[in-house]
């Protein structure tokens, strides 16, 4: 049974499979692509897009590698989302730790002061921003690759406001290019 626990997890859970060698595993597929495994009847599908629906099937596999044949599909929906505004350092001490936690449309709303940090906005769409402006709140690359990174298909929901950035040194991008990018920022396969 999937259940849609939250807008961004389904939980799953199954009744025990038997078999002659013994069973030692389930296999989880999400959208027909294996997803995972675990020994227990129960699994969490976590990092989900808010309101989008998702279909599972489960296998079993015994000790010899043998696998069952995939049970039915069953579909959830994932939950909406109201946005919240997440703050840093008062919810999270980190910029990035917020935007991990972050679920699309949530805005990160960022105290005054220096976060030596180097973030990945990982494809969500959310809006980073800052209290009180560029003049005294800063992001700190510590010479650690690029600044803030756009690279996972970001589109015009994904947000960055208010920050002065320094002390990047870039991403390395292969050949063509084959040199370092972005050092402040790098935005590769986004928009």
């Amino acid at each position: 049974t999937a259940t849609a626990v939250s807008p961004d997890q389904i939980n799953l859970t199954w009744t025990a499979s038997t078999d002659d060698v013994g069973v030692t595993g389930y296999k989880i597929y999400r959208d027909g692509s294996y997803l995972d495994s675990t020994t227990s009847t129960a699994y969490n599908s976590t990092g989900l897009r808010v309101s989008t629906q998702y279909c599972y099937t489960v296998s079993a596999y015994d000790a010899a590698s043998n696998e069952s044949a995939q049970s039915l599909e069953d579909c959830a929906t994932t939950d909406s989302h109201v946005p919240i505004t997440i703050n840093v350092p008062g919810t999270y001490v980190t910029i990035q730790g917020a935007i991990d936690a972050a679920i699309d449309g949530d805005t990160i709303l960022v105290a005054a002061g220096t976060y030596v940090e180097n973030i990945d906005f990982n494809g969500k769409p959310i809006k980073v921003q800052s209290e009180q402006g560029p003049d005294v709140t800063f992001i700190d690359g510590n010479q650690a690759g690029s600044v803030i990174t756009f690279s996972s298909g970001e589109g015009s929901g994904s947000q960055i406001e208010g920050f002065s950035i320094f002390n990047g040194t870039g991403t390395y991008q292969p050949p063509p290019f084959d040199d370092l990018g972005g050092g402040g920022i790098l935005c590769d396969g986004s928009s």
